[in-house]
């Protein structure tokens, strides 16, 4: 009988809950950002997957379990492999069986890739095979002393349920709770674990390790393997450091350190990551409205799209900034995966694409809808999403006193506050103890709500897509995205003025029709259009617009956040392996070529040039400051002016937004500033999204579609990291 449909895993169907189910786990329904979201809705067998906030792991893979066994054919163990296409069209999936070692094929007309992210694994020394990435039966780790690595939620669970079975039965060999910072600072205050742990704690043997890591398997006299975990590490003058280690067998090895997306195994599908004009250094996955791939009939859904993702429906063209945002809990993969089965139904059914996709994009607008009219409430803290790595900020200071201070924040959970949290500004008594969050993922970084009293803002530098419920704060006004006769729009949140009209075509919003008595707002301010379920905005002023973060807000690098008296920008992420130790400060030079690894390897070793710039006739100019732009030396040299009749022969460069007195901040909107890079563009700080927009546009509008854009740049954004030689680009041809 032909199948309609066949489900594969690679380990078993459900794993997920089946882990829960170890665990002894509720399952919360509002969990993290699905708070209010709704479950999807659909035929008989959709209607059973929504479940009660707090439900047992178990009863929820009983009922779930059943529906498979009754409806849904599927096939356990079985490892995706390959996706062949056929030349009468369909595919033949390519897969391996891991019980039996042999190759299957099966063949389909459309396939939904919905395989989550990959366990991380840890850097080792020798043969880590045999190690566990997932937590086995804990009773299979009775009767000997066990390591459990990890400082997050899943480490503190797999370490409760390790020592209950241990007690259960009655093994008094301890659980070793390795982690590499001082304190378990994931899981502080977290209710779903506290009580258990405070128990496990009270009655188990566990001892905790902080400041441990696994570094090497090593194989022993008696052809045992075991990994070896540093304990602690001593350094005494004129003598060799000294190691303690731990020795533990490894089937009795617990490593989890969170997990991570399998790009290569989906690039071996022919599934790439790209990056978008609004975080160019950020690799995400691109799909349609109905979630479709490149690969026209393979199709996406579930945490493969965390923390967010493109959409696009031309992957030929340079993909600019639909970037969508992908709150990762259990409900969006269910929601994900109704939509795309739908899709592929409705296609099979001989609808158009165009009719698909409208209706697909109108239920996410109604989903989004009721999550945006829930009460919002603060997420919990989770474990790191990587070993190692971090991202580097830049403290910016206060109105009254400007500083410039570069940290680096560890990935997971950082707390921000007055006095306690990994970033602390103690002068400030505006703020709490503890204010607020920021996240640090492998590829994002995201500031989350913190308590009620403060009042989070974030400068967005560049293009972003923002769903209902998103609040706006342009001068002394506040809009926010509104849905209106089933369309989006933008609203002041007081409904003083009437409400700003959006459609598919992008709209320039100007002060006129925002307030035209408010002269903080700029002329124009931002385009905007509506893109169905979400607006999408491209800021173009000189002051600036700042989101109102409710809940969470994925930062992209150069987005500055306010809170209190404080402002501080967010630099880059630095990926796992790379030593995240603060270095001397230098905003946005750790953006640049060959400063720092921001393509997830360390660049090769090469000779860094002296910084300066060199000018017609070869003058240079020494780089002082190298977080100062290209503009501010032409400037200090008596090279570049604001007012166009000052110009001569050595001033040769003109502006209009840029502010002398605040450099490092450009507006980056009339486009007059433009230099030519003769060479040395390895040597310039990688063009941003507003850059690149405002000299597309004003290409023609002022230098008569002269520009050569693979060597022109704006001297008030680019910042020079080695020896440049430029060409001052004079005066816009209409000037």
């Amino acid at each position: 009988m032909e199948r309609k449909v066949l489900v594969i895993d690679r380990d078993e169907v459900l794993s997920k809950l089946a882990e829960w189910v170890v665990n002894a786990k509720n399952v919360d329904a509002d969990y993290k950002r699905c708070i209010g979201r709704p479950f999807p809705t659909g035929g008989s067998l959709v209607e059973q997957l929504p479940y009660e906030d707090g439900v047992a792991a178990k009863d929820l893979y009983d009922q779930w379990i059943a529906i498979y066994r009754a409806h849904v054919p599927y096939r356990d163990g079985c490892e995706l492999t390959q996706v062949e296409s056929q030349p009468g069209g369909g595919f033949r999936v390519a897969c391996r069986d891991a019980a039996g070692g042999t190759d299957l094929a099966f063949y389909a007309r459309s396939v939904l890739i919905a395989i989550g992210l990959q366990e991380a694994q840890i850097d080792l020394l020798g043969d880590g095979e045999g190690i566990h990435y997932k937590l086995p039966q804990p009773k299979q780790l009775v009767g000997a002393p066990v390591c459990v690595y990890g400082g997050g939620m899943s480490a503190a669970e797999a370490v409760v349920a390790i020592a209950e079975a241990k007690r259960t039965g009655q093994d008094e060999t301890p659980v070793f709770w390795c982690y590499r910072g001082r304190e378990l600072e994931k899981i502080r205050g977290v209710p779903t674990i506290a009580g258990r742990l405070f128990d496990a704690m009270t009655y188990g043997n566990i001892r905790n390790m902080p400041n441990s890591k696994p570094f090497a398997v090593v194989k022993g006299d008696d052809g045992q393997e075991s990994v070896f975990v540093r304990v602690d590490r001593q350094q005494q003058p004129g003598l060799p450091r000294r190691n303690e280690c731990l020795e533990f067998a490894k089937r009795q090895t617990v490593v989890l350190i969170g997990a991570e997306r399998p790009d290569d195994l989906l690039a071996t599908l022919g599934i790439r990551t790209r990056a978008a004009a609004d975080a160019p250094t950020v690799q995400r996955l691109a799909v349609t409205a109905m979630y479709e791939t490149e690969r026209r009939g393979v199709f996406l859904a579930g945490s493969l799209l965390d923390a967010a993702y493109i959409e696009t429906s031309d992957f030929d063209a340079q993909l600019q900034t639909t970037v969508k945002e992908h709150p990762g809990c259990f409900k969006t993969a269910l929601l994900d995966g109704t939509l795309a089965a739908e899709a592929i139904v409705g296609r099979l059914r001989g609808r158009s694409d165009l009719d698909i996709t409208r209706e697909l994009v109108a239920r996410r607008r109604v989903a989004n809808s009721v999550a945006a009219q829930s009460e919002r409430i603060r997420e919990r803290p989770r474990e790191s999403g990587t070993s190692g790595g971090g991202a580097r900020f830049t403290c910016l200071g206060t109105k009254e006193r400007r500083e410039q201070r570069d940290v680096v924040l560890s990935s997971g959970d950082n707390v921000v506050g007055r006095s306690i949290g990994a970033l602390v500004f103690p002068d400030d008594a505006s703020l709490p103890e503890s204010a607020f969050r920021l996240r640090v993922d492998k590829n994002e970084c995201s500031v989350l709500q913190g308590v009620k009293d403060v009042v989070l803002r974030v400068r967005v530098r560049s293009e972003r897509t923002f769903q209902e419920g998103t609040v706006l704060q342009i001068s002394e006004q506040r809009l926010a995205v509104r849905l209106r006769g089933g369309q989006l729009c933008l609203a002041h949140v007081d409904g003083s003025r009437p409400v700003i009209e959006l459609s598919e075509q992008e709209r320039v919003v100007s002060r006129e029709n925002i307030a035209p008595d408010d002269r903080g707002i700029s002329r124009p301010h931002f385009t905007a259009a509506n893109l169905g379920d979400v607006v999408y905005y491209r800021d173009e002023s000189k002051n600036g617009t700042y989101v109102e973060v409710q809940g969470s807000l994925r930062l992209n690098p150069g987005d500055e956040v306010f809170f209190g008296k404080q402002r501080i920008r967010f630099d880059c992420v630095v990926p796992a392996g790379v030593e995240t130790q603060p270095i001397p400060f230098g905003p946005r030079l750790v953006q640049g070529r060959g400063t720092n690894p921001i393509d997830g390897v360390p660049p090769a070793p090469r000779e860094i040039s002296r910084p300066c710039l060199v000018l017609e006739g070869g003058t240079e100019l020494e780089v002082a400051d190298p977080s100062l732009p290209i503009l501010h030396m032409l400037w200090s040299d008596g090279r570049a002016t604001s007012k166009a009749k000052e110009m001569t022969n050595q001033c040769r460069t003109l502006w209009q937004c840029w502010e002398e007195d605040n450099p490092r901040d450009p507006s980056a909107t009339c486009g007059k500033c433009v230099v030519t890079i003769l060479e040395g563009m390895e040597n310039v700080t990688p063009m941003e999204s507003k850059e690149r927009n405002t000299l597309e546009k004003k290409r023609n509008q002022l230098w008569a579609g002269k520009l050569d854009m693979s060597k022109c740049r704006l001297s008030c954004c680019a910042l020079v990291t080695g020896r440049v030689r430029i060409v001052q680009n004079g005066a816009p041809p209409q000037q």
